[in-house]
């Protein structure tokens, strides 16, 4: 099948239509499949994020969307076909990759939906497409008159390194993500933690000296990194922990939300639950002021699916207690891992801080001299070295130590504070949350060091039954095929009502605080303001009327 695919590759893909195509393969296990996995949202370019190709003339990615689906099929589809099986249901917002998509799926598909952006407001339209999505399940659990024992929702465009075994994630919970963040050095026990270990390293004197200080601190603009007590951003982001919303200080509710930030973010690549949970996030359309309302009041600064996901298990659903967090889901984002495969492919690699386009400017390469001898490793996917996926089973903190295993930690119980929180910020309701970042319950602090800011490097397998070896194979499939160029005559129809979208105002980048254009006119209010001159200007090259490549990334 992939041979024919690449075969063909050279010649642009015919028109296609959106449409809901049913499946009618035969199961690939024996008997029908006991679990889903359900493919969502919008695949960008390698270049551009999904979210700004709304603005652009620009298609997904025709390699991007190959690299997913051959990590999905063998890592989700094959590795599950001795436990039950899973079928695949998409919903996409990208109607020019459709017949692609539908082959490279091909005997594993139950039913597809490639339909055209219909909103600006990521959190939005992400939710709608799992709800769509999840509507064709139903509809197909119904046909078959049997439910699935589990629904994995995922993005179209994460690219998996390993095996995500589904017969681990019981269908009595609702599966999220676990994820840490770094926070600012705030206490004198954060302090203290980050002098022992960063101090001498910021400072080019004790172990880490000259060509170690390098390959862990890179270069900062001026041409060193800032040195702990030395400058005035030293405190930030030092300390791994729970990750929390973005404020702006506006606070008009006492919700949770104000109060116990930790325990409304969730991790926005994949869930795992029963069918019938899923079907509810499109009621986060249905509702979309409601819950844009309740962030503002609450202060949040962005509109992101990481809150807006949580006010609804929290809040909507009632299902904190059902929530729980794993680490055995190894997933990068497609444009992420393919700059970090790109440069696997070249060889040997870069160092930190050279410049160059398209890849070594944010993604350089180093290597990491191991005591079982080289790895190649990238700059942060995710505040560590680590290889071209990250969240491996284990790491090593920059000072040294053992390793340490998140993914032994998080089945562990936590123990309940003498003042009735859980590791000192949650209250009982919100307790399963206490177990998302594992890091956080480890007796010894994880620091960062350095510019960017590295907290630990990855221990990351060679081989498991994925690994960098399936990965490369699947990138070197992925590059035999042939990539829309801007303004592609084969889908610049399909694509010209982004454009419209993309006039819209800029609302907020990062998660449209304001109101949708229908909210603002049935308030009374002009649902446009004036395009100012650079928005004019970024219309009209997107639609072809000026020069010029598209932005990178």
């Amino acid at each position: 099948m992939l041979a024919c695919l690449l075969a063909s590759g050279a010649a642009a893909p015919p028109l296609y239509e959106p449409s809901l195509r049913s499946k009618g393969h035969p199961s690939v296990a024996a008997g029908p499949a006991h679990f889903a996995l359900l493919l969502h949202g919008l695949v960008g370019s390698i270049g551009l994020p999904a979210s700004d190709s709304i603005r652009k003339m620009q298609g997904g990615s025709r390699r991007l969307v190959t690299l997913s689906a051959l990590s999905h099929l063998s890592h989700v589809v094959r590795a599950n076909e001795a436990d039950g099986g899973v079928d695949v249901h998409i919903h996409s917002w990208n109607p020019e990759l459709a017949p692609l998509i539908d082959e490279l799926y091909g005997a594993s598909l139950r039913s597809s939906s490639h339909e055209p952006v219909e909103t600006r407001q990521k959190a939005r339209s992400q939710a709608i497409s799992i709800g769509r999505g999840a509507a064709q399940i139903a509809r197909h659990e119904r046909e078959r008159q049997l439910t699935y024992t589990l629904v994995l929702v995922m993005r179209l465009d994460l690219v998996l390194a390993a095996p995500v075994r589904l017969r681990a994630f019981s269908p009595a919970h609702v599966w999220f993500s676990a994820r840490c963040c770094v926070q600012p050095a705030s206490t004198e026990q954060h302090r203290s933690a980050v002098e022992a270990t960063c101090g001498p390293l910021e400072r080019n004197n004790g172990p880490w000296r000259d060509a170690a200080r390098v390959l862990l601190l890179g270069t900062h603009a001026r041409g060193q990194g800032p040195k702990w007590g030395t400058d005035k951003r030293v405190d930030s982001r030092r300390v791994m922990g729970f990750c929390r919303p973005n404020y702006h200080g506006n606070v008009k509710s006492s919700h949770p939300l104000a109060t116990q930030g930790e325990a409304y973010v969730l991790h926005d690549w994949w869930f795992a639950a029963r069918t019938h949970v899923v079907s509810s996030w499109l009621d986060i359309d249905r509702n979309w002021e409601q819950y844009v309302s309740t962030l503002v009041e609450a202060g949040v600064k962005y509109m992101w699916s990481h809150y807006i996901w949580a006010m609804h298990v929290h809040d909507i659903l009632n299902l904190t207690s059902a929530v729980r967090f794993s680490a055995d889901v190894r997933g990068q984002i497609g444009r992420n891992a393919w700059v970090r495969l790109e440069h696997l492919r070249r060889g040997n690699g870069v160092p930190i801080g050279s410049v160059g386009k398209p890849y070594d400017n944010n993604n350089p390469v180093v290597t990491y001299l191991a005591e079982d001898g080289p790895h190649q490793l990238m700059e942060p996917a995710g505040n560590a070295y680590t290889d071209a996926v990250g969240i491996c089973p284990a790491f090593r903190r920059l000072g040294g130590g053992p390793e340490v295993s998140p993914k032994d930690l998080l089945p562990r119980p936590i123990e309940r504070d003498a003042d009735g929180r859980y590791l000192g910020l949650f209250s009982e309701r919100f307790a399963p949350m206490a177990a998302q970042c594992a890091e956080a319950r480890l007796p010894q602090l994880v620091v960062c060091c350095g510019w960017p800011r590295i907290c630990a490097v990855q221990i990351c397998p060679a081989e498991d039954g994925g690994g960098l070896s399936s990965l490369e194979k699947h990138h070197r499939s992925a590059r035999q095929v042939v990539d829309y160029t801007r303004n592609d005559s084969a889908i610049v129809s399909l694509l010209l009502h982004r454009v419209e979208l993309g006039s819209l105002g800029p609302g907020n980048s990062s998660g449209e605080m304001g109101r949708s254009k229908a909210a603002a006119g049935a308030a009374g209010r002009p649902p446009r303001r004036r395009r100012t001159s650079e928005e004019s200007h970024r219309i009209k090259r997107a639609a072809g009327e000026h020069p010029g490549g598209v932005a990178g990334r």
